[in-house]
């Protein structure tokens, strides 16, 4: 799995996304397996079943369904799969607490990353202006195309837009430096899954399998 350096030099376990080679994220077996080819722990891993929406629980938490996953105790690994879509870690420098975001077409669109620093607020104090945002590899503004009334709502929203491309890594970053964060704590990997053949990309190959996002403080 690709360490996420930005993150895992303040201090925290360990945060990391799989690709290709690591294998098949889809399912929980294929996580714990992704899991013991790094040698990382996997008692406490916390997957979400992802349905596109806005709903975050706290690790351990009971709930049908979600798409944001937070916690400030240490030895809980979070985690959630994509393929295209994007990954939001969000990390509290000071209390070390940190959220894990599936952000789709949908819930970037919602604005699921800002809720999750709301979140974040709310349940551990933490303060925007101490966070640090990492917007992983997902489908890029080079190639993700829709139709011209999906760009003409992201547009009216007040996201980038180029043509009918969505640009999902500027409007999670507009999003979340609405929420306070500092233009500078908000990181993008630049690495598209559709023009880039180490991940899985659904849009390349409408692929089953999936990209793992960990995080643990």
């Amino acid at each position: 799995m690709k360490p996420i350096d930005v993150l895992e030099n303040l201090g925290i376990e360990f945060a990391a996304i799989s690709d290709c080679s690591d294998g098949d994220g889809a399912t929980p077996e294929g996580c714990h397996s992704l899991l013991n080819k790094g040698d990382r722990p996997q008692a406490d891993l916390f997957l979400v079943n992802q349905v596109h929406g806005t709903t975050i629980i706290q690790a351990g938490e009971d709930a049908e369904s979600a798409d944001g996953i937070i916690t400030n105790q240490p030895g809980k690994i979070l985690g959630i799969r994509v393929a295209d879509c994007v990954p939001v870690w969000l990390l509290d420098t000071k209390s070390l607490a940190v959220g894990l975001f599936h952000a789709g077409r949908i819930g970037t669109f919602h604005r699921i990353a800002a809720l999750g620093m709301d979140r974040l607020s709310k349940l551990y104090g933490s303060t925007p202006a101490d966070v640090i945002a990492y917007i992983g590899p997902s489908a890029g503004p080079c190639c993700y195309e829709v139709d011209q009334n999906m760009a003409n709502d992201f547009s009216d929203a007040g996201f980038p837009v180029s043509g009918r491309n969505l640009d999902l890594w500027g409007a999670n970053r507009c999003q979340l430096e609405d929420a306070g964060l500092r233009p500078e704590n908000i990181f993008i990997s630049n690495t598209c899954t559709i023009c880039t053949p180490h991940y899985h990309s659904y849009r390349r190959t409408r692929t089953a399998e999936r990209n793992l996002c960990v995080v643990s403080i």
